[in-house]
């Protein structure tokens, strides 16, 4: 018996101490590998147990060696092999000069700084640092962010990119370039997997064609146009012209531009030219047929003139038309009416308004006189089936009518008569000096009338009447004026003549009967050479400012006289 048992009989020992000592004699005999404490099946232990037990002590798989691991910490060029579930491309890449990883409140968070390069699906983006946020897929990047996607070129001093959305919000000095148009704003943001772009504070799109700036662009790649809102602007580039309101659209390839809020267009037309200012509701412009289509309530100003029209459309800056009760009226006095009115411009100046179709023109100046006396008209009125109004210096220098031409005139030198014209005929052709008419002259089936009435026969006064030798001297001066071709002035002196002559006869013949014998004979000797009929002759002083002294009005329209 070995020491160690005499030693163990001799002893009272507890069974932790006897499961010590089985342990170490095992050990110093070398047990071999299946022993009952290996194989408790083999003293009838539970089967099932012993299958767990081998299941666990089998040995596991090791890592895949296709899967490369993620350093925790590196220093230098650091790469990142971005693995998503269904990737979009072969494969993502980003890399920078120095990286930092980080778990920020439960949230891991890489932080790359100088040279940061991303080139993920369709996106390639460049800044001087960024924070990857891994599980939320986002990236914020810093100063010198540059961005591309497809076609478009972004840039901007911060980003933030969120790849699972599409989308993007950019942040301060944002420029947006695609093609040949170049878009800037203060802030932007990408939406709809980046295909819809919105600039906002103080935004300006730049295109060969036109520039917009607005409080808000949005261009959408699916769409064939962009949008403006806000304070939107809208000019050429040349600086010709410039769109304002609250809301516009614009085409993709340049091709037009619209407005449907409060638009307003301004044009500056050549050097020294007036500008044209027009408003309506909705303008809309087409830049390679350089025209404009203005709708709804439209109104054009230029100078003294200012036009009215359901729609106006404008030819570059050389011609317009306006359609729709369209009317124009220079200054408080004179209006012009037509189905359509056609104006045309040149170095910037209106040359000729064209009236098309019951064209019609008005002159209120007459309004003094007709206040004074009853009966006479208080507008000078031209009609005919087309009107052509011919402009110098912003003033009407001739007038012509053609087709069912009548014009009336009332001459405001009245002299020591009151009188107005009614002329008709297939063509007229109006000559003006100074605002009013200098010369009418009439071709094709003329017929006119000449009424007059002499103011001191209106106030009950008796008039003097001129001599034989007066008459005989007006006469001559008449047959001088048909020798020199002057036919209207001619026959303007020579109504005169028989007018007087009529007079003349009426108070020397006291039988009732005799003078109007003498009156028709006088007539018809003297008012047939009446052609052509013109007004203005000079007054003396005394004419107006005396009637106009008279408390009551006078009654032309008793007093008058009329030579056809």
């Amino acid at each position: 018996m070995s020491p160690a048992a005499r030693d163990l009989r001799g002893r009272r020992t507890t069974p932790l101490a006897w499961l010590a000592t089985l342990v170490l004699l095992a050990v110093a005999s070398g047990w071999p590998q299946a022993s009952p404490l290996q194989d408790p099946a083999g003293r009838g232990a539970d089967p099932q147990r012993a299958r767990r037990d081998s299941a666990r002590a089998a040995p596991r798989p090791g890592p895949d060696p296709s899967v490369r691991p993620v350093p925790r910490d590196t220093t230098g060029q650091a790469r990142l092999q971005w693995q998503v579930e269904r990737p979009r491309r072969a494969a993502s890449l980003l890399q920078a000069d120095r990286s930092v990883y980080r778990v920020v409140d439960g949230e891991a968070i890489s932080y790359y700084y100088g040279n940061v390069y991303l080139d993920r699906d369709t996106v390639v983006v460049r800044a001087d640092s960024a924070h990857v946020f891994r599980d939320r897929d986002v990236v914020r990047l810093f100063d010198n962010v540059r961005l591309r996607h497809l076609e478009t070129r972004i840039a901007s001093d911060w980003a933030e990119y969120r790849r699972d959305l599409g989308e993007a919000d950019l942040r301060g000095r944002v420029r947006v370039v695609e093609g040949v148009a170049l878009a800037t704003g203060r802030r932007g943001e990408l939406r709809d997997d980046l295909q819809l772009l919105r600039l906002f504070e103080d935004a300006i799109l730049v295109t060969p064609d036109y520039n917009v700036r607005a409080d808000t662009l949005v261009r959408d790649r699916r769409l064939e146009y962009g949008e403006a809102f806000g304070d939107v602007r809208i000019m050429d580039p040349d600086g010709g012209s410039l769109v304002t309101g609250r809301h516009a659209l614009f085409a993709a390839d340049g091709s037009w531009a619209e407005v449907d809020r409060d638009p307003a267009l301004v044009t500056a037309d050549g050097e020294g030219g007036a500008p044209i200012q027009s408003v309506a509701e909705r303008m809309r412009f087409y830049r390679r047929e350089e025209r404009a289509v203005m709708t709804d309530s439209v109104v054009i100003a230029q100078g003294r003139l200012r036009a009215h029209a359901d729609t106006a459309i404008s030819y570059g800056q050389e011609r317009m038309i306006l359609r729709g009760a369209p009317r124009l009226e220079q200054g408080r006095r004179s209006r012009m009416y037509g189905e359509e009115i056609e104006f045309f411009y040149r170095d910037g100046e209106l040359r000729r308004v064209i009236l098309l179709g019951e064209a019609r023109m008005e002159d209120t100046e007459p309004e003094s006189l007709a206040a004074l006396y009853r009966g006479l008209p208080d507008l000078d009125v031209i009609e005919g089936d087309s009107i052509t109004v011919h402009f110098r210096d912003g003033r009407i220098e001739r007038t012509d009518v053609v087709g069912n031409a009548s014009s009336v005139y009332v001459p405001l030198e009245t002299g020591d008569e009151i009188a107005y014209n009614e002329v008709a005929g297939d063509t007229l052709v109006l000559r003006f000096e100074r605002q009013r008419v200098r010369e009418v002259e009439v071709r094709g089936n003329m017929s006119g009338i000449y009424r007059f009435a002499r103011v001191a026969a209106m106030r009950g006064e008796v008039a003097p009447l001129p001599d034989a030798a007066a008459l005989d001297s007006l006469r001559a001066v008449s047959d001088s004026l048909h020798a020199a071709g002057d036919t209207t002035a001619a026959a303007s002196l020579r109504r005169r003549v028989a007018a007087a002559a009529v007079r003349l006869a009426a108070a020397a013949v006291r039988d009732t009967s005799a003078a109007a014998a003498v009156a028709d004979t006088a007539v018809a000797d003297t008012g047939a050479a009446a052609d052509t009929l013109l007004a203005g002759v000079t007054a003396p002083a005394d004419s107006l400012a005396a009637v106009a002294a008279a408390s009551d009005t006078l009654d032309f329209t008793a007093h008058a006289e009329q030579v056809v």
